[in-house]
């Protein structure tokens, strides 16, 4: 909650209306990793950003030990910013016109 007396007088105030927007999902998925990580789980954070280790080849094995199917780890690519990552996975398998667009 807001305590502008305590920041002085030009202190910004956030609208209460703020208090009814739901937080982005990402930021769900954070909070509950913490919780999970403070309860003594091993969690490997992939959320946000990019990851600190190399990523590939654990998710290969991940993918062979669950679903008995190989996955080359050079096929397997990490990305931040998973919106834009998306728009891309999404574009890269649509025909190109040559417009400069991908054919929806």
């Amino acid at each position: 909650m807001n305590h502008p007396q305590a920041l002085g007088p030009n202190a910004l105030r956030t609208a209460t209306r703020m208090a009814d927007i739901e937080p982005f999902h990402v930021v769900v998925l954070i909070a509950r990793a913490q919780q999970l990580e403070a309860a003594g789980r091993s969690i490997v954070n992939m959320v946000v950003g990019e990851p600190d280790a190399p990523v590939a080849d654990p998710i290969a094995r991940r993918y062979h030990a669950r679903y008995g199917v190989d996955v080359p780890a050079s096929r397997i690519g990490v990305m931040p910013e998973s919106s834009s990552t998306w728009a891309c996975g999404i574009e890269s398998t649509m025909p190109w016109t040559g417009s400069g667009i991908a054919k929806w």
